[in-house]
């Protein structure tokens, strides 16, 4: 079958909670309909509003195309979680191969983070924050291109992978000590990470 190129179908430019709910289950249903080769893209100008748990697991040779703005709505009390209370991530990756998170035009990925900060609310959730992009188990990852800006938690949380680079990513987190990328990486082979600005530097680490 011939691979499609897939623009994501959600209503943009709605900030309510019900408009979140439901780009959030038709973004979760859009992955899971993809095959091997399909790209999907979030288009330029465009903001869709989105609550977490984004879950997407067996992607191969994928690439999703973050033109336009992703923003996490910040209803902490309606945010999913499992059994135990804990808080599901924004978007989490699971056993996926090939795939490619990039964009062209300066893609957004924000976790409405300010929300979730501060000594009041740390006191009242501490540590049981949602991670903007966590990746697990998976193998051959480029992300690239892309503003993470406001992460409640983590920013990127990658384990468990063999084969990834991050390249010419932002970081803008008004809390963080270090605009960069929090990467646990237990296991991770092949790691590579580059920063552009003044004095592009890699380091690499396998």
């Amino acid at each position: 079958a011939e691979s499609a190129v897939i623009t994501f179908a959600g209503k943009a430019g709605d900030r309510s909670l019900d408009t979140a709910w439901r780009n959030g289950a038709l973004l979760n249903s859009t992955l899971r309909t993809l095959k091997p080769g399909d790209e999907l893209i979030f288009p330029q100008n465009t903001t869709f509003y989105l609550m977490g748990g984004i879950m997407a697991s067996n992607l191969r040779n994928n690439v999703l195309h973050f033109e336009g703005t992703l923003v996490f709505v910040a209803h902490l009390d309606s945010w999913p979680r499992l059994a135990d209370g804990s808080v599901l991530e924004c978007m989490h990756f699971e056993n996926i191969d090939n795939v490619t998170f990039t964009s062209a035009a300066g893609g957004v990925i924000d976790g409405g983070g300010e929300a979730w900060w501060g000594i009041i609310k740390y006191l009242e959730i501490q540590e049981n924050r949602p991670r903007l992009l966590s990746i697990g188990n998976s193998r051959n990852l480029l992300v690239e291109n892309i503003l993470f800006r406001q992460s409640p938690y983590w920013t990127v949380w990658i384990y468990n992978v063999d084969g990834l680079e991050i390249r010419y990513c932002q970081v803008s987190n008004r809390r963080d000590d270090y605009d960069g990328h929090d990467i646990y990486n237990p296991g991770t082979l092949g790691f590579k990470l580059r920063r552009g600005g003044g004095g592009e530097r890699e380091e690499v680490s396998a």
